[in-house]
């Protein structure tokens, strides 16, 4: 705290010049008085005792009015460096251990100091980043648009906002800015800058998930319209023929029993065959819906029959099956879904010729749930997996992502595709 009583030094020089030469003045006319009033000295010993008098005189006022004032001034100046250099020291310290880049700046747009982060995050060495502008590093703006920036932020004061710019590398990366203008030392911008990549990264990903759900649902709505089409057409096309050729038959037979003719027996017998067929049919269209082994018997069952059956109307394809999981340990919301993927990927292959070897695979780990599926001729379209239409497994993909896993399809260097599926448990 500073000393209120403590002498400061005139901060007018011409006031000091007054008070010294008052007393120069007044200490000279008493030495000459005093000497007048003593008996004649000789030259020399009049000399000294004037200079001693005169000496003595002036010398309180330089004391009390110049050095003492003085003293204190270059104390208490040498005292403000020190705060000033400990103040300085401090904020390099802070902003050296900061998580967020930092600038100096001049309006000119020229780095004047940054930190280790910044000089870290843009994979610049300090000493090239002082060479530099901002110019060097946005991307988005040009020298023109950066320096009409700078003087928006000079008439406002401060502006956050969000930029984007250049590594050493040459790659980009997302910030969030903080500048705030300082209007000494003909102008300084102090800017703090965020690294925001990887939550705009996750922005973009929520936003492609969004999209992917929305298209995903479009397409479950249309599928389920076809598929509804489908089984409209296979009860009209199959079962209801099935059912009008018993009715026309049993009406034949009645016919024939109400008139007394014969053959009532071959009548009946006739519309055994029919009758077979119908069940038949409907059997068919149920199982398509959901077959019964899924509940009955489980997953595991349901896959080895439906690859039995697979490679019974597929000969010339050689079916391999490996299921190392318990039944228990998958969870039923899940069963069904698993059993589609398969059958979804087993229509798809039907329909290439060239395959000739198919390898299902179901495994478990304390993580996740694995589903394989390798063939030996699947072509993939180029960009297949950004393309969703050109997809060789879309319905199986959309099953999948909807139920929550991941799904990828992989070329084979030797020929063929690899269908994985992933649930995390």
């Amino acid at each position: 705290m500073r000393d209120v009583n403590r002498p400061k030094i005139s901060a007018s020089p011409r006031r000091l010049f007054v008070i010294l030469a008052c007393s120069i003045f007044a200490g000279e006319a008493f030495v000459m008085f005093l000497l007048d009033a003593l008996p004649p000295l000789p030259d020399l010993e009049g000399a000294l005792l004037d200079s001693t008098l005169l000496s003595a005189i002036v010398a309180p006022a330089i004391y009390f009015f110049v050095f003492r004032p003085l003293t204190s001034h270059i104390a208490e100046r040498e005292q403000a460096e020190r705060a000033l250099r400990d103040s300085d020291e401090a904020h390099r310290h802070i902003l050296a251990a900061s998580l967020d880049g930092f600038w100096l700046t001049d309006v000119e747009g020229r780095l004047l100091e940054v930190n280790a982060t910044y000089a870290s995050q843009s994979g610049y060495a300090r000493e090239e980043l002082l060479g530099m502008g901002i110019g060097d590093l946005e991307i988005e703006q040009n020298a023109a648009a950066t320096a009409q920036h700078i003087r928006r932020i000079v008439a406002a004061g401060s502006e956050q906002f969000e930029s984007i710019q250049r590594r050493k590398d040459g790659s980009h990366w997302h910030v969030e800015i903080s500048a705030s203008y300082r209007a000494a030392r003909g102008g300084q911008l102090f800017v703090f800058l965020r690294d925001i990549t990887e939550r705009k990264l996750a922005e973009a990903a929520q936003r492609e998930y969004s999209d992917l759900l929305a298209e995903l649902s479009t397409r479950m709505l249309s599928a389920q319209e076809s598929e509804k089409q489908r089984i409209a057409v296979e009860l009209h096309e199959r079962v209801a023929q099935t059912l009008s050729a018993a009715k026309l038959a049993v009406e034949n037979t009645v016919s024939a029993i109400s008139s007394g003719h014969g053959g009532s027996t071959q009548a009946l017998d006739a519309l055994i065959a029919p009758l077979q067929a119908g069940i038949r049919n409907v059997r068919s269209v149920a199982v398509s819906l959901r077959p019964p082994t899924l509940d009955d018997l489980g997953l595991l069952s349901t896959l080895r029959e439906l690859c039995r059956e697979y490679g019974e109307k597929h000969q010339h394809i050689e079916m391999e099956t490996s299921l190392k999981v318990a039944e228990g340990d998958l969870p039923q919301a899940l069963r069904a879904i698993i059993f589609r993927v398969v059958e979804s990927a087993f229509n798809v292959l039907a329909e290439e010729e060239a395959v000739g070897r198919i390898a299902l695979s179901l495994s478990i780990d304390p993580r996740s749930i694995v589903l394989t599926l390798r063939d030996d001729a699947l072509e993939l379209a180029p960009h297949s997996d950004r393309d969703a239409l050109a997809h060789p497994y879309l319905n199986a993909r959309d099953l999948t992502l909807l139920s929550g896993g991941k799904f990828s399809v992989d070329a084979e260097p030797d020929g063929g595709a690899t269908l994985k599926a992933i649930w995390l448990r």
